[in-house]
């Protein structure tokens, strides 16, 4: 586990994956799983590699017992219309805004 790991699960309760050229941030909410960030080394960055994460975050909310995911793009960042993107093609459902914030929903069979 990375330092950044040690730090971000101490202090705000989230769990990370992380391989060598990407991690994401998870914390069980309710019966849902929300990935709050994801990140994708400019190397690796591809649609292969998202749907990766994707399917692993999936299995992750299963071992949960969890019925739907949660994802969140703050339109203040760098690339947020991409990313909107992505989760839109991956099956999330925009389902409210809250500021810069934007949250998506995806329920699972």
């Amino acid at each position: 586990m990375s330092l950044y790991s040690e730090y971000i699960l101490e202090r705000e309760g989230y769990n990370t994956y992380e391989d060598d050229v990407s991690f994401f941030t998870y914390i069980k909410v309710d019966d849902a799983l929300y990935v709050r960030d994801i990140y994708v080394s400019p190397e690796a960055r591809g649609e292969k590699k998202s749907l990766e994460l994707g399917e692993l975050a999936e299995c992750i909310a299963r071992e949960f017992n969890c019925k739907a995911m949660i994802g969140s793009i703050d339109t203040e960042t760098n690339g947020w219309k991409r990313n909107k993107k992505i989760l839109e093609k991956f099956g999330y459902k925009e389902t409210y805004t809250d500021g810069d914030m934007i949250y998506f929903n995806k329920d699972l069979v």
